[in-house]
């Protein structure tokens, strides 16, 4: 049997290009071959694409079932471990480049995948950064990505809930940016996701306890103690916590994302240095 044959045998279960990208994944071909110059695919082969098929019908994301997620201009291996990469932490990556001199030190809080503190690392050759994680699987996932890349000697992981480094004081006044993406969804709203996510992505990363903010307020309150004089705090936020953070730090500066929702804030530490 050719791959186009498994293709046109689910066309009306899937579509086409999600067909594609599993039987990619499973033969680690280039789209092209599995058209032109096509090989044929055993039985063990053709069993393994519909089980795949199957799993993507009952709503399992494609990223985890082929292992794979695209950010910016690279990608990245993900599973269940870790929140598939969104278009809006991509935005929020690229703003805070854009905000950034040249940063010698960053701590990415709650890096999963390590989408943001490799893309950090790969625009600013100098940069250390400090990548944490309250989950240990996450860190095994984030530690696959880095080394893809060849960014072990710049990013180090550490496995810790919000700032509780081993020598915290050590770290005070020295850091050029924090950068997370946080969960921020209310905890009474996780059971009205899309199935999608709700069975299938990590509820950890998607958790912010009470309104959503509980994460949020924490890193606000206890992150600015860590920033250089001029230091950023750049954060992706749940367009419905606007007046919260407004009303915890009113000087927070408030982006919109490209579908015009208010979905990031970024806070400067204005404090003199000690």
């Amino acid at each position: 049997m050719k791959p186009f044959d498994l293709i046109n045998q689910v066309k009306s279960e899937l579509p086409k290009s999600e067909a594609e990208q599993l039987l990619m994944a499973i033969l680690g071909e280039e789209r092209y071959r599995l058209y032109f110059n096509p090989l044929p695919v055993s039985e063990s082969i053709a069993q393994k694409f519909f089980s795949l098929v199957t799993k993507r019908k009952k709503g399992e994301p494609i990223q985890y079932l082929i292992n794979s997620a695209n950010f910016l201009d690279f990608d990245l291996y993900v599973d269940e471990r870790v929140l598939i990469p969104r278009p809006e932490t991509e935005e929020l990556t690229m703003k805070t480049i854009a905000k950034l001199g040249a940063p010698e030190l960053i701590i990415d809080l709650g890096t999963g995948s390590g989408a943001i503190a490799i893309t950090l690392a790969r625009e600013f050759p100098a940069v250390k950064i400090i990548a944490t994680d309250i989950s240990a699987a996450a860190l095994v996932v984030a530690k696959i990505n880095i080394k893809r890349y060849n960014l072990e000697d710049r990013i180090t992981l550490v496995h810790t809930e919000f700032f509780n480094f081993s020598n915290p004081k050590s770290l005070a006044g020295r850091i050029d940016c924090i950068i997370s993406n946080p969960p921020y969804i209310d905890r009474m709203l996780i059971p009205s996701l899309a199935a999608t996510v709700k069975d299938y992505e990590p509820t950890e990363s998607l958790d912010g306890g009470k309104d959503g903010f509980e994460i949020i307020r924490k890193i606000i309150n206890d992150g600015l103690e860590f920033l250089k004089p001029g230091g950023l705090l750049a954060l992706e936020i749940d367009p419905r916590q606007k007046d919260l953070i407004l009303n915890l730090t009113p000087t927070v500066n408030l982006e919109t994302d490209f579908a015009g929702n208010i979905r990031f804030a970024f806070i400067q530490n204005n404090q003199p240095a000690r």
